[in-house]
């Protein structure tokens, strides 16, 4: 039984991983991987890993996150000079015991210990060891040149799929823009737009996508033949009801860019080799309000859908294809205001949901775009004392339903 452990965000346990040793062609020490184990990542969701790997043997490669008594890590300006300094000398000459020259590449890797400034998020930094020298008799001067993981591995096979529970069903992680932890409700009201003629709040604004991560890939000697990601049971939730105050005619155009939600949706090892499965939720509010008398109007609508599953493959002899399947919506609606409201409100709130596998600069990464809209004018009648709206209610651009309500308001 191996037991790894990431930080408090990973637990995972391999059941008896079998390694053996050859040399290839190139006269590399090389180990096979072959091992199968379950993880846990965000939202405590489980994932099966399974690989099959050739990965490069010996003292090829070092994980730095292992070594205790590191003090200290600076980098030069172009992050190629890396100065590790440690606690002793003995826990020093560990490291360069291990990463000192000996006539093969050499290659560290790191989840915790990187200098570039372009790190928002975590990742796996890979840096092929170049040289290695004592500065003093506790700090080691490494310079370093850029490593991925094609450098790392002769071959692989790696598939994660997440691990359905007792009814079947895989569970999901919650990306939840403006919403409870839950991605089933708005978390707090937004202000969209305010001005000396008009107020515009979105008072329920909110979208809650959840979805099972899955992927596989091999490659072969630097370069993929076969890869397959994307999302599983993909369940979306969304509110877009919009109020509008207004003194007089006005109309204003909408837009607000939310702070995209990321992190990391779970993290696994293949042999000593670390890798980060991340996501980022960037999401824009567009629309425009207008009424044409000073009133009030509450309008819009929630819908719940279920988009299923959403994939992109690609194999070396066929190129690409996506696949996936047809989505079912159901919705209600809001209204209230004025009886003398007349204007025109669209709104649509635009997540792109992005999971990235690998680096910095991801191995693999596939996305989903969801626009789902509400266009409502509305018409009052003060003699009937009537506010109706026609609505319709829009994912990208096929229009899903459209209703006209018409509510008796007594003031």
């Amino acid at each position: 039984m191996k037991t790894i452990l990431f930080f408090s965000l990973l637990i995972s346990v391999a059941y008896s991983e079998v390694v053996q040793k050859y040399v290839d062609e190139l006269g590399r020490p090389i180990e096979k991987h072959v091992a199968s184990y379950v993880t846990k990542g965000a939202d405590d969701v489980l994932y099966q890993i399974t690989y099959d790997a050739d990965i490069l043997g010996g003292n090829s490669i070092t994980l730095l996150d292992d070594f205790t008594g590191i003090d200290k890590v600076l980098c030069d300006a172009n992050d190629i000079d890396m100065t590790i300094e440690f606690h002793s000398t003995p826990e020093a000459y560990a490291l360069y015991d291990k990463i000192k020259d000996e006539g093969y590449e050499k290659y560290f890797i790191s989840l915790k210990y990187n200098c570039s400034d372009l790190k928002t998020e975590t990742f796996v930094n890979i840096k092929q060891v170049l040289s290695a020298k004592f500065i003093n008799q506790n700090t080691i001067l490494i310079r370093t040149g850029p490593g991925s993981y094609e450098r790392l591995f002769r071959y692989a096979k790696v598939r994660a799929d997440p691990i359905p529970d007792s009814e079947g069903l895989e569970k999901r992680l919650c990306l939840g823009i403006n919403s409870n932890q839950g991605c089933t409700a708005a978390n707090s009201q937004l202000k969209l737009y305010q001005d000396n003629y008009i107020d515009v709040t979105c008072t329920n604004c909110f979208i809650g996508v959840s979805a099972a991560i899955f992927f596989e890939f091999e490659f072969y000697m630097t370069s993929f033949t076969y890869f397959k990601s994307g999302l599983k049971g993909i369940y979306a939730k969304a509110g877009l009801v919009v109020n509008m105050v207004a003194k007089g005619a006005a109309s204003r155009s909408l837009e607000k860019t939310f702070m995209a939600a990321a992190g990391v949706a779970f993290q696994f090892a293949i042999g000593p080799v670390p890798f980060v499965v991340s996501y980022r939720v960037p999401v824009r509010i567009v629309g425009e309000a207008k009424l044409q008398a000073k009133a009030f109007a509450r309008v819009g609508g929630s819908a719940t859908w279920n988009l299923g599953d959403a994939y992109v493959e690609w194999r070396h002899n066929t190129g690409w294809r996506k696949g996936g399947s047809s989505p079912s919506l159901s919705w209600g609606y809001e209204l209230n205001g004025d009886v003398t409201a007349r204007g025109k409100a669209t709104l649509s709130i635009i997540p792109t949901v992005e999971i990235s596998v690998g680096v910095l600069v991801p191995m693999i990464s596939v996305g989903l775009t969801l626009v789902p809209s509400i266009i409502a004018n509305i018409e009052g009648n003060l003699k009937k004392r009537e506010l109706c709206s026609n609505l319709s209610y829009r994912i990208a651009e096929e229009i899903y339903s459209s209703i006209c309500m018409i509510f008796h308001l007594y003031t």
